[in-house]
């Protein structure tokens, strides 16, 4: 069987960068950063076949990068609210989200300023929901079989702090009597 060779870049052009930004931002959204990444990785795939001058597409990376941005193609602000909401859902606490936006390349402010939104937009405290959140994905403390919590509240303890959470925060859930008594803990008004 014959093997398959990939058809080689076209030369490096500001043209052909945008339209692989273009391509990356259909097909994954992502940040500024990202994006960047992706431009890079074009160039250095096209330097394997073509005379690159890297300069020069630092220059057209950053000219792509700016379109994109003022177009609204690339909006950092938006996608960290949205992957600040999506690593909430997923029981991360704040500190790990603010730690994981800069990871991904966000400013330090726009991380901030998104995990402040996620914060202000819950009704009880995010840090407590969260950590509920991550017992449940864990099947932790109120979550696992009676007959197994006593042997385990401290490892589940542990696991809760390990993952970032405060010991007051992981002690109220991971202590909660049943999975109705956190669910009063989190919505006091829904009870009766």
């Amino acid at each position: 069987m014959a093997r398959r060779t990939s058809k080689p870049p076209p030369p490096l052009s500001e043209a052909y960068l945008e339209s692989a930004g273009t391509w990356y931002v259909q097909n994954y959204g992502g940040n500024s950063r990202a994006l960047r990444k992706a431009l890079w990785r074009r160039v250095d795939k096209a330097k394997e076949h073509h005379p690159t001058d890297r300069s020069q597409a630092a220059h057209w990376i950053d000219a792509v990068v700016e379109r994109f941005q003022r177009a609204g193609l690339v909006d950092d602000n938006s996608w960290a609210r949205s992957k600040a909401k999506s690593l909430f859902a997923k029981g991360k606490p704040p500190f790990r989200i603010r730690q994981e936006l800069r990871q991904k390349g966000i400013s330090a402010e726009i991380a901030e300023q998104a995990v402040a939104d996620l914060m202000e937009a819950q009704e009880v405290d995010p840090r407590l929901l969260a950590a509920a959140t991550y017992a449940r994905r864990r099947s932790l403390g109120p979550y696992r079989a009676a007959h197994k919590r006593g042997d385990r509240r401290d490892r589940d303890i542990a696991a809760m702090a390990r993952a970032g959470f405060r010991y007051h925060v992981a002690k109220q859930v991971i202590d909660a009597e049943d999975i109705e008594t956190l669910q009063e803990l989190l919505d006091p008004e829904a009870s009766p």
